[in-house]
């Protein structure tokens, strides 16, 4: 698949995985990444170690705003993104129009 994804869409959301996910668990932990078409949309779906009480909890979320403007910026009302917590796991997943080149 040869899809063209905005700037800056995956890459802080791997820094904030493992800054704040992996990062401040003692075992360390694994961000798993799953890119896949669904019709004509491509998704995203990124998942890290939630740590229980990381002093770094509680970010101010400024990449994920980032992301959702550019996300508007390049698709309006197209695309799609939600995080979210799910037993151990933070979770992302982005929706947005596949575009390829």
């Amino acid at each position: 698949m040869d899809a063209l994804v905005p700037p800056l869409i995956v890459q802080p959301l791997l820094e904030n995985a493992v800054y704040h996910g992996v990062e401040p668990c003692e075992s360390g932990g694994e961000v798993n990444v799953a890119i896949f078409l669904r019709g004509d949309q491509l998704n995203l779906v990124m998942r890290n170690p939630c740590a229980a009480q990381s002093r770094r909890q509680g970010g101010n979320r400024m990449a994920l705003n980032n992301i959702r403007e550019r996300l508007d910026l390049h698709f309006d009302a197209e695309a799609e993104m939600s995080a979210y917590r799910s037993g151990g796991e933070f979770v992302v997943q982005i929706r947005m129009p596949y575009r390829h080149g």
